[in-house]
């Protein structure tokens, strides 16, 4: 979409040309001023969606297409001289009967997206995916895993492999705040006994832990092979951000409405709402938190970009 909008409502926008719908956007079906008939009555001209219809999808096997959603009495059409619900034209024409069903208050129109369809990221002759012998383009981290890569702030494993299923480390997302920062210099003495001297990922632990992003526990040990969970990443993320000026401030309050939030740790649960209040981390396939789930470099992928997009 050209614009987004945080409130309900009909909105003015001009299209120069075509506009592109992503998978979960809704857009609002417009009416619009024509010119008048031979009496000086306006006539209206209004579109069903402007995304792509599911009859064109069948045909075409273009993996997107619109389906709109309205309720009774809340929306108008202008049609023979008078103004006609929606769901009653909707009621007694073929053209409308699959393109509507009764859901949420108001017209909008969602994209549905067909991974099955989907056979090529957009980007498919510069995907920097496309190297990993392990990426599958129509994958849910596709986006994610692009983005890192595009930008440098992830590379694979070795032998053509990315990876997306394995663990995330200590020690890899310390290395990738400080890629993202331009591996600034940290005066900081260290004295974790598992962190020698000359390792990859030594300076980024030195780094992240003088600014507090990072710390060791209570034996002295930084455990940089150590995997993560996923609210330890978010935690990590979190004070990360908070080093931006984001994060929570004063009174606050939030609800994790997932079935499994009473299992967050008191520690992480700050981290954990602030990430899911902004849509950084979000629910698994089954729609469950996994608070205590080992992260995967997908996710991570997944998160870094969402948690990017979000400190612009």
């Amino acid at each position: 979409m050209t614009k987004h909008y945080d409130y309900a409502g009909f909105h003015r926008e001009p299209l120069d040309g075509s506009i592109v719908i992503l998978p979960g956007d809704r857009i609002a079906i417009v009416v619009s001023e024509s010119t008048p008939d031979e009496n000086g009555n306006k006539q209206y001209t209004y579109s069903v969606n402007v995304a792509i219809s599911k009859a064109y999808s069948d045909d075409t096997g273009y993996p997107y297409y619109g389906i709109a959603v309205v309720n009774e009495g809340e929306s108008f059409i202008y049609d023979e001289g008078k103004w006609i619900d929606w769901t009653v034209r909707a009621a007694d024409t073929t053209l409308y009967e699959e393109a509507f069903v009764a859901d949420n208050p108001g017209i909008k129109a969602y994209v549905i997206y067909d991974a099955a369809r989907a056979v090529s990221c957009p980007k498919a002759d510069i995907c920097p995916t496309a190297r990993f012998s392990d990426l599958d383009l129509i994958e849910w981290y596709h986006d994610g895993v692009h983005f890192v890569l595009e930008n440098s702030i992830m590379n694979g494993v070795g032998n053509g492999k990315f990876n997306p299923g394995g663990n995330t480390d200590r020690d890899m997302i310390a290395q990738i705040l400080w890629n993202m920062e331009d591996k600034p210099v940290a005066n900081y003495a260290m004295t974790y006994s598992d962190v020698p001297a000359g390792r990859w990922y030594t300076e980024a632990v030195r780094w992240a832990s003088s600014q507090g992003i990072m710390k060791g526990d209570a034996a002295g040990t930084f455990r940089p092979e150590a995997s993560l969970t996923r609210e330890e990443l978010a935690t990590v993320l979190y004070r990360y951000a908070q080093g931006k000026g984001k994060g929570f401030t004063g009174l606050w309050s939030f609800q994790l409405d997932y079935p499994d939030a009473g299992t967050v740790s008191s520690w992480a649960n700050e981290a954990m709402c602030w990430m899911v209040m902004n849509g950084i981390i979000k629910g698994n396939g089954q729609g469950y938190l996994a608070p205590k789930a080992t992260a995967t470099r997908a996710e991570m992928a997944t998160m870094i970009m969402r948690f990017l997009e979000n400190l612009k």
